[in-house]
């Protein structure tokens, strides 16, 4: 799904230049000129996360705020200005103000947060102008919160010109009532914290790249859950997205492990040459992902490759969207993987797949919380699977499906043992009906029912 992307700092000069404007807070030339800043890609560094023990110290007091130390200005009222490098301990509440970065472009800046609470409602209520990176901790123990109003003129509440990481095992609360939860010309880095992120458009945005090492994410975006220009790379962490118009969408997407559930008006995950890198690559290495997706669960301009874990997708109801849909490689190489969607296509694994599956093709649309139970000839458990919404093709790729195997399809019936998303941790299965008895041939076994 095309999306808009955050102008690079040349668009913005230019057009600020062409409407002539009065307003400039978006321009490039504001404080120390942080069109100067060459954003890029983000990654861990040395020193990152080892802040200053010797903080200068922020108190923010409603509608004001005072500084132990000159680099910060606090002569503009609610607007808080840091403008050298260094370790910042932030605390207290604004009402309607901003807390604003604009030091030299070589210089990293580090933020405490602790118990912070920002709201603004004419820009973003953290603004990074300029800065060669900013690394945020959210202070252990701590609930913070960061909001903008309607009428904020730029992309999100939290709006970087640079990298931008945040740490800590605090929480984080980041609304965008207007427009994004945060954006970034920057690469974005998540780890540790819980962050609860609601958005009116994309909740985490970026013309690079996002990573997640770790933490708990909560998304409920009128827009994308992730948006990137580059790649987003899960490295672990829970992902909750629990409303999202594409649950990420990026140029690639890598997830090497982590327990994700995306709950999506289009599609789950979308790899795309819209984007400025031209990898279009979906891998997944290990963890856990569920995808509820409108549109297409997993739709790649590129090749999709899973290689351990367990990929469930409750595809979409609509004939004009599938489960999967690639346009080079599809290979399940290990770990565990189903899918439903309710037309009689789908994009089946590619024959290079080192893993067997088999594509059920219903004669009927199966109604949705129907049970799919699918099993040996001898009665052990391959899957035993309720989708939520209603289906007529199933796709299933284990490492029990062996070649030559023999195996039984059922619908219906009464299943014992644990669920989640659908899925039963199987004890005992009976009273189903019989639609299929087949034998495995290939990496990949089409199934045919004659009955529903």
């Amino acid at each position: 799904m095309k999306k808009v992307q955050i102008l690079p700092l040349a668009a913005f000069a230019i057009m600020s230049m062409a409407s002539c404007s009065d307003d400039d807070s978006n321009s490039a030339n504001n404080g120390n000129q942080p069109g100067q800043v060459t954003a890029e890609a983000n990654i861990e560094e040395a020193g990152d996360y080892n802040f200053s023990s010797n903080a200068k110290q922020i108190q923010l007091n409603g509608t004001s705020a005072t500084s132990d130390d000159t680099t910060v200005t606090t002569n503009e009222g609610s607007k808080i200005t840091i403008t050298q490098a260094g370790t910042y301990h932030v605390s207290g509440n604004l009402t309607d103000g901003q807390l604003v970065v604009d030091a030299d472009q070589e210089d990293r800046v580090q933020i405490i947060l602790d118990n912070v609470s920002i709201a603004s409602s004419g820009s973003a209520a953290i603004d990074i102008k300029n800065a060669d990176k900013v690394v945020i901790n959210v202070k252990a123990g701590t609930t913070n919160t960061i909001a903008d109003r309607n009428g904020n003129n730029q992309d999100s509440a939290i709006f970087s010109r640079t990298k931008l990481s945040i740490f800590g095992t605090g929480t984080l609360n980041v609304n965008g009532n207007d427009n994004a939860a945060i954006s970034s010309q920057g690469g974005i880095i998540l780890k540790e914290s819980t962050f609860n992120f609601t958005a009116n458009e994309d909740a985490v945005k970026t013309d690079h790249n996002i990573i997640v090492y770790s933490g708990s994410l909560n998304i409920d975006a009128d827009g994308d859950g992730f948006n990137a220009e580059e790649d987003i790379t899960i490295n672990n962490g829970t992902i909750n997205i629990t409303q999202s118009e594409d649950g990420f969408d990026a140029s690639a997407v890598n997830i090497l492990d982590g327990n994700i559930r995306i709950v999506a008006k289009e599609d789950g995950i979308s790899v795309d040459g819209e984007h400025t890198n031209a990898s279009t690559e979906l891998i997944v290495r290990d963890g856990y992902l569920y995808i509820n997706a409108g549109g297409n669960g997993f739709d790649a301009d590129g090749s999709i490759t899973i290689e351990d874990g367990t990929v469930i997708i409750d595809g979409p109801t609509s004939n004009d969207n599938v489960a999967v849909s690639y346009s080079s490689n599809f290979n399940i190489n290990g770990g565990y993987f189903i899918a439903v969607n309710g037309s009689s296509n789908i994009d089946a694994p590619s024959n290079s797949s080192a893993q067997n599956s088999v594509l059920v093709k219903f004669d009927a649309t199966q109604s949705a919380n129907t049970l799919v139970h699918l099993q040996t000839t001898l009665g052990a458990n391959i899957t035993t699977f309720r989708p939520s919404k209603s289906f007529k093709t199933l796709l299933v790729s284990s490492a029990s499906i062996s070649d030559n195997g023999s195996f039984q399809l059922y619908t219906g019936g009464t299943v014992t043992g644990d669920v989640l998303d659908g899925l039963y941790d199987f004890i005992s299965y009976v009273g189903g009906a019989l639609q299929a008895t087949f034998t495995v041939s290939g990496s990949v076994t089409t199934v045919n029912t004659t009955q529903s």
